[in-house]
């Protein structure tokens, strides 16, 4: 098998709409934190092709299987996000897209970036303990990642409404030797 990683383009946008056309419901709902059809997914896939977007594309046998997106919000704050298909999770696909988005993430000077994901999606948050954060859950449905000092540090908010306690917003401080963000007191 021959897989590749690059930069899409908008000659890319028909591959990211497949791509994303693709994702069953369960992966829909995990990667959008809600139900979406099909009609949102075709809007969102040309969403990402305008400036202060950045994505990644995962290819095996020269179809996009996986896709990592850097959306720059403001100043030096991103967000990052994933999309992976079922059948090749479990494969670091995820991994190598984080990597990459990190890189470019610095790349672009972003010192802030966040990932929000439902509570119960444990590989997203299995991810972000793979790129040096400490996952422990303060309450059920929030959880509070800490990173050891000169790492990048991740970490949410367990300040949540009760509509917003399925949700986890990772923040991920970007740069070389940056100390952890500071844990929040009760």
């Amino acid at each position: 098998m021959s897989s590749s990683l690059r930069v899409l383009g908008a000659e890319d946008l028909a591959s990211l709409r497949e791509h994303l056309l693709r994702l069953d419901h369960a992966s829909r709902r995990s990667r959008f934190a809600m139900p979406v059809d099909d009609a949102f997914l075709v809007a969102y896939a040309s969403s990402l092709m305008r400036p202060l977007c950045f994505v990644l594309g995962w290819f095996d046998e020269g179809t996009l299987r996986a896709a990592g997106e850097l959306r720059l919000i403001e100043g030096r704050i991103a967000e990052a996000s994933f999309s992976v298909e079922p059948a090749w999770r479990g494969r670091g696909v995820g991994s190598q897209l984080f990597r990459r988005l990190t890189d470019e993430a610095r790349e672009l000077g972003v010192r802030r970036l966040y990932m929000s994901c439902l509570a119960e999606n444990v590989a997203m948050q299995g991810l972000a303990r793979k790129f040096a954060a400490d996952l422990v859950f303060n309450a059920p449905m929030v959880c509070d990642l800490h990173a050891e000092q000169h790492r990048d540090a991740l970490v949410t908010t367990s300040e949540h409404s009760e509509n917003e306690k399925e949700f986890a917003t990772a923040i991920m401080r970007i740069g070389p030797r940056w100390l952890p963000l500071p844990k929040r007191r009760a």
